[in-house]
């Protein structure tokens, strides 16, 4: 009897488990899909926009995406078997995708050569430090000071910077190429492994991951993202196979690879949580069979997490001979977070958290109390009407999960490069959505959503519970950046996540369609029965785009930029011109007449401004110094790592956040309040 009494326990917690887990994917899918299709976010060095888009498109794309899938699936074999070509498999194709994917990559990260800036540089900048036993970067108002946990993936990077050079970045990238591609070939083995009997949906995940642009774009981004994830991926990956025969080898790389990872890259402990909910619900299912292995193993990975983070943090404390601190409390990016600007936009990032922790005189206990009454604040404000707080959560949904290129871009403007960019680069990294990379993105996020929306609606009877593990590590992404800095490029990994949930889903819808139009049932055909569903589904996107009710508009159709954004991308086509009459892209030598001394920059044109940025280091001229006395010195603008050069008059130039004209003979002459002569830096 007690044993019947703890089957249906069991039975009851897991019904629940996916109940849960199955209704709050399919919101939160419904919800992105339906605000991908109205609003797109652009988001640019220093702006952004809210741009309604075009839901027609989509339907469209969707429908003829769909059918041309049930036709391939069910001419693929007929063709192969025509035409000998039975030996090209999904498996082969997914491999050859891989190798042209490596390829680009190569030669993306050659042909860039990206310097990182901001807090990349950061990082590289302590490995560095590391190494010549340099504490400035962790004494008091520093970047470690404020953010000391960033100091573990240094520790990394110098290990890696030992064997292949100081500042060898471009071996980071191709670090990070080399993950990027395991990260794709994880992701379908991943899914293989959950249901044996759909491979080929593990293969097309593969290929179509390989067509995510703004993954690819990150491959020069040096800040642990996809070595911790390929860690992730490979716990995730373990988990399951633990999950069917229960064998240590499998829990001991579990725990080995979280520790890695979240050692890498801390935010990755959304992963970790929900590989630790999979172990407990094992335990659930297996009839508490496991109950003490899977509770040790749960324990082992919390105590590996630990001794790696210590063990990181033990090693920057005592090759530098100091303490770290503890830093600006993390509550601080909550409260920046629910924070608005002045037009009543969520902040996307404003040093709040920085800010806080400094003007507290670096005090964390201090900093903290002061960052939980401005949540008060911004919350009281916020709740003020639902509205007002619908409209708030709109808007940053959409920053979040509508911004097509996940901000790929802007980190790749925003950092300088080795070498002068071959022309296919510089249109690559143009940043407006004329952009085919943009098109393709925007086209590529809405069909991800879509698929994983469908997919959890057409086989939520047949997911075992091994498949659920990506919808639970997406649902706790999703959760999380309700409350975290609202920036896109947080929500990437999770969007790749789905990818194998959105080739299922497309699959499945191709499988129905095809099904309905080609059998008969009861003499009638099969697809009038499809009918009532395209009805609810044109009238649901329908009454989304045309409702009138303020809360629907405020949830879906965030576009109030529309008309701004047009201007802008008119007016910037019309300079585009005159910037490029005017000085030609490449790598410049800037010389001070008076003192013979030189500086490297280089200038890209991009769509209406110049970027010109230091070519040795990353970092920019600053009017902080004696430009006179031909001493600039280098530092950080509060908001990029580059200088913006607009033209004010005819042939003329002004840059932005320092007073400095580039004339029309080629002179670019710094000025300050605090000079009362002008210093003159001829390009050459």
């Amino acid at each position: 009897m007690t044993e019947n009494k703890t089957i249906k326990l069991n039975t009851v917690l897991t019904t629940v488990f996916r109940s849960v887990v199955i209704i709050l994917f399919t919101v939160f899918t419904g919800y992105l899909t339906l605000l991908s299709m109205y609003t797109t976010h652009y988001s640019f060095v220093g702006k952004e926009w809210y741009v309604s888009d075009s839901p027609i498109k989509f339907v469209g794309g969707f429908v003829l995406l769909v059918i041309g899938m049930a036709l391939a699936l069910r001419i693929w074999k007929r063709i192969c078997n025509h035409w000998g070509l039975l030996f090209i498999t999904r498996r082969r194709v997914a491999i050859t995708f891989l190798i042209i994917t490596g390829a680009f990559l190569l030669w993306y990260i050659i042909s860039t050569q990206i310097i990182p800036v901001g807090d990349q540089r950061m990082i590289c900048d302590a490995a560095s430090a590391l190494k010549s036993y340099d504490t400035y970067l962790f004494s008091k108002g520093n970047y470690f000071d404020y953010y000391p946990f960033q100091a573990r993936v240094s520790v990394f990077l110098w290990m890696f910077f030992n064997v292949f050079g100081d500042n060898n970045y471009v071996a980071v990238q191709l670090l990070n190429g080399v993950c990027l591609l395991g990260i794709f070939f994880l992701l379908g083995l991943i899914w293989k492994e959950a249901d044996l009997s759909r491979q080929d949906e593990g293969d097309e995940a593969i290929i179509c991951s390989c067509l995510f642009v703004p993954a690819l774009l990150y491959v020069t981004y040096i800040y642990g993202n996809l070595p911790g994830l390929l860690c992730m991926l490979a716990a995730v990956y373990e988990l399951i196979k633990y999950r069917k025969n229960h064998g240590t080898r499998e829990l001991v790389a579990i725990i080995v690879f979280n520790a890695l990872g979240i050692g890498l890259k801390s935010t990755y402990m959304i992963i970790m949580v929900a590989i630790i909910v999979f172990l407990a619900l094992d335990v659930v299912e297996n009839n508490w069979k496991y109950l003490i292995k899977n509770l040790t193993g749960i324990l082992l990975v919390l105590v590996a997490v630990s001794l790696m983070n210590g063990l990181l943090d033990t090693v920057v404390e005592k090759r530098l001979d100091i303490k770290l601190s503890e830093g600006t409390p993390m509550v601080s990016w909550i409260a920046m977070a629910t924070s608005e600007d002045e037009a009543g936009k969520p902040v996307m990032y404003n040093a709040y958290n920085v800010n806080v922790y400094k003007d507290n005189n670096c005090d964390t206990s201090l900093a903290q109390k002061e960052s939980l009454e401005l949540i008060k604040s911004n919350v009281a404000s916020l709740t003020d009407s639902p509205l007002h707080l619908i409209s708030f959560l709109g808007k940053k949904m959409a920053v979040e999960w509508s911004e097509p290129t996940h901000q790929a871009l802007v980190a790749s403007n925003q950092c300088t490069y080795n070498t002068v960019l071959p022309e296919r680069i510089k249109n690559l990294l143009r940043q407006d959505n004329t952009n085919p990379v943009v098109k393709l993105s925007n086209l590529l996020q809405t069909c991800i959503y879509m698929g994983s929306f469908w997919w959890i609606i057409l086989r939520r009877k047949k997911i075992n519970n091994s498949q659920l593990i990506l919808p639970v590590i997406f649902i706790g992404g999703f959760i999380f950046q309700l409350f975290w800095e609202t920036q896109s490029q947080y929500t990437l990994t999770y969007v790749l996540l789905l990818i194998p949930l959105s080739v299922a889903g497309f699959r499945e819808c191709a499988k129905w369609i095809g099904i309905h139009i080609t059998k008969r049932v009861n003499g009638a055909n099969s697809w009038l029965r499809m009918i009532p569903y395209g009805i609810l589904l044109i009238g649901i996107v329908a009454f989304v785009g045309l409702s009138p009710d303020p809360v629907t508009k405020a949830l879906f159709r965030t576009d109030e930029d529309t008309i701004a954004y047009t201007e802008y991308l008119a007016e910037s086509l019309e300079k585009e011109s005159e910037l490029q009459a005017a000085i030609e892209d490449g790598v410049y030598q800037l010389t001070n007449e008076a003192t013979g001394a030189t500086i490297k920059v280089t200038i890209f044109h991009n769509y209406g401004f110049d970027l010109i940025r230091r070519h040795e280091d990353g970092l920019l001229l600053s009017l902080d110094g004696d430009p006179a006395a031909g001493s600039v010195d280098i530092c950080w603008d509060g908001d990029y790592y580059l200088w913006k050069i607009k033209p004010v008059e005819a042939g003329g130039y002004k840059i932005y956040y320092g007073d400095c004209v580039l004339t029309d003979q080629g002179e670019l002459v710094l000025e300050s309040d605090s000079m009362e002569s002008k210093a003159v830096w001829k390009i050459q």
